[in-house]
Formats: structure tokens, C-alpha cells, sequence
């Protein structure tokens, strides 16, 4: 009788042995099946994905079936503020995001928004590839667990404003929504800035919240409806250009074979223009129209100041710690040369 049910026992056991090895074959088969899917995420609207949107697509027609990226937008998996934190632990290992929303990437107001630092989209991609930024950013998202895939170029940053925006007087009687080193820049001149999310934008502005928001150019305040709740649009460029980036999970990108890590970074680079350029082709065009009666500016003696504001934060930032001084030696040295 003992011996019956020491047979028994055993064959339940062999049983079970059996059953989970055939489970982890399984999981096997579903870690390694083609294609692997991977999500992405974007701070932007899905109207204003362009860029994402196309390395998606054309990541996934290139990869030959073996990688398949789906892509989501604004706060769609988690919030932008909560970004960086779930594409570095893999939840959403992909992301088209701006460093200075992200206060433990050192040196991240440098990197994505640095006011009068340069004057054209080709001053800033020399920067970055020839001044030695790109790699500065490299080491920068390294220490955050994320690889670098290319800086992702954005539009200049212009005032869009409940009321008209002639000079700095008219800004310092507002509540403006501006961020990094641009509200650092703002502040010094007297102006009150507060931080709100760009999901939380348009609610902000129809309800009094703020009269003035620091995100994009005319293209940007069209594509996310902001014009329906603010019409006034300054055409002084604060920053040219805003610099987005894509990265990757660390953790995710040494698990991916050499030639889609070559494919990730060909593609990123192949689309880091496109919403800059997007942006510049309808300027003029949303200027004549859509702002066709509500443009402002600031006046000369105004822009110095804010020149003179913006050359003041450099100086603070590089005292912070030394990534941010080293960024801002490279700029300083970039516009010396």
C-alpha cells in the first residue's frame, strides 16, 4: 500500500516537472516570437505625433517583421510627468520626451531648452553634433538607465496669451506656464511662472488658471486647440529650437540584437527634424491667418533683456553642479568659436 502511493506521489511529481517545462516553453516561445512588440509614448497630442509616429512606422517596415512598435500619446499609459520614470523600468520603453520636465537628469534644462542659445535649427544640430553636446546628452540619459537615440528638433518658444503681449510690463501683470531655464529667465525679470503639464493646458487657460503659456510656435498652438482659449500670439522666439529627444530603456535596449539597436538609432536620427519643420512651414501661413489679427512682439530694448536675463541663468545653472556647468562651457565655447 506504502509502495502504491510512494509511485503515486512520484507521478504527480514527474507530472508537474513535466507541466512546467512545458509552460516555460512556452513563455520561451512568447518572450522570443516575432515581432517583438514594444510600446512608445509621446508628451504630444496625436495630432502633433509627426515625429514618433514616423520612426514608429518606419521602424516597423524596416525591421523585417522581427520588432513591432504601437505608440501613444499625451497622458494615454502614464502621465508626462511620470514619463521618464516608466520608460526607464520598461513599461513603455520608448519615449519622445524633453529633459527639463525631469529635474534628476542633470543638466536637462541645458539640453532641451536653453534661451538665446542658438538662432537656427542648423546652429543647433552643429551644436549637438559638432560642439559636443550629443555626447554630453548621451552620458547625461546613461545615468537615468536610458540610451540615447538622437535629439528630436521641436518648435521655437513663443508666447501664446489671453490678452496682448507688447512688452515685458504687459507679461509681469500675467500668470504665465513656462518651464526650465525659460521660466528661470522670465523670473528674473519679474514675471510669475507656474508648471503645469501640456495635457492640463487648455483647461488652464479656459479657466483663468493662466493667461500666457510658453510651449511651441503658431503651428503647435493650432495643432493642440490652445487658440480657441488664448488668441494673442507673440512672434519673438524665446528659444530656437526646443529640443526634444527619443531614448530608450537601457534594460530593453541589451536585449535587442545589433542590427535593430543600428535600425532604432538610423530611424531616430532619419526623423529628428520633422516636427521643427513642420512648425517653420506653417509659421507664416497660421500668422496670415489664424493670427492674422491678434500678432504682438516685444520691442528691441525688451529682447536685450531678455538676453541679458537668459545669459544670467547660464551662469546659475553652471553652479549647480558640473554636468551643468560642462553643458554650458560647450555652448559658450560652440558660440565662441
Amino acid at each position: 500500500m506504502k509502495k502504491y502511493k510512494l509511485i503515486r506521489k512520484f507521478k504527480k511529481i514527474a507530472a508537474l516537472v513535466f507541466l512546467g517545462a512545458a509552460c516555460f516553453a512556452a513563455d520561451a516561445d512568447f518572450l522570443y516570437a516575432e515581432p517583438l512588440e514594444m510600446r512608445a509614448q509621446t508628451y504630444y497630442s496625436s495630432n502633433m505625433a509627426l515625429t514618433l509616429d514616423t520612426f514608429a512606422k518606419n521602424v516597423n517596415e524596416k525591421s523585417g517583421g522581427k520588432l513591432h512598435i504601437s505608440v501613444y500619446y499625451c497622458d494615454q499609459l502614464v502621465s508626462t510627468p511620470n514619463m521618464l520614470k516608466g520608460i526607464k523600468n520598461g513599461m513603455i520603453p520608448i519615449g519622445n520626451i524633453i529633459a527639463h520636465m525631469y529635474p534628476e537628469i542633470k543638466a536637462g534644462r541645458i539640453l532641451s531648452a536653453a534661451p538665446f542659445a542658438t538662432s537656427s535649427v542648423e546652429e543647433a544640430i552643429e551644436l549637438f553634433d559638432k560642439g559636443g553636446l550629443e555626447a554630453f546628452a548621451e552620458r547625461q540619459f546613461e545615468k537615468q538607465g536610458l540610451v540615447y537615440l538622437s535629439s528630436a528638433w521641436a518648435a521655437p518658444y513663443h508666447l501664446l496669451s489671453k490678452k496682448p503681449v507688447n512688452s515685458l510690463d504687459d507679461l509681469r501683470k500675467m500668470r504665465v506656464r513656462a518651464l526650465g531655464m525659460t521660466a528661470e529667465m522670465l523670473k528674473i525679470l519679474g514675471v510669475t511662472c507656474v508648471d503645469i503639464p501640456p495635457e492640463s493646458l487648455y483647461i488652464a487657460l479656459r479657466d483663468d488658471i493662466i493667461d500666457v503659456v510658453v510651449y511651441g510656435a503658431a503651428n503647435d498652438y493650432v495643432q493642440f486647440n490652445l487658440n480657441e482659449v488664448a488668441k494673442w500670439y507673440n512672434t519673438t522666439p524665446l528659444v530656437i529650437p526646443v529640443v526634444d529627444c527619443l531614448v530608450i530603456s537601457k534594460d530593453v535596449w541589451d536585449t535587442l540584437s545589433p542590427d535593430l539597436q543600428k535600425l532604432l538609432k538610423q530611424e531616430a536620427k532619419a526623423v529628428s527634424r520633422l516636427w521643427y519643420d513642420e512648425t517653420t512651414k506653417n509659421e507664416e501661413e497660421f500668422c496670415k491667418t489664424v493670427f492674422k489679427d491678434t500678432l504682438c512682439e516685444f520691442p528691441a530694448e525688451d529682447v536685450e533683456k531678455l538676453r541679458q536675463a537668459a545669459y544670467a541663468v547660464w551662469e546659475a545653472e553652471m553652479l549647480k553642479d558640473e554636468e551643468s556647468k560642462e553643458a554650458v562651457m560647450l555652448i559658450k565655447k560652440f558660440l565662441n568659436k
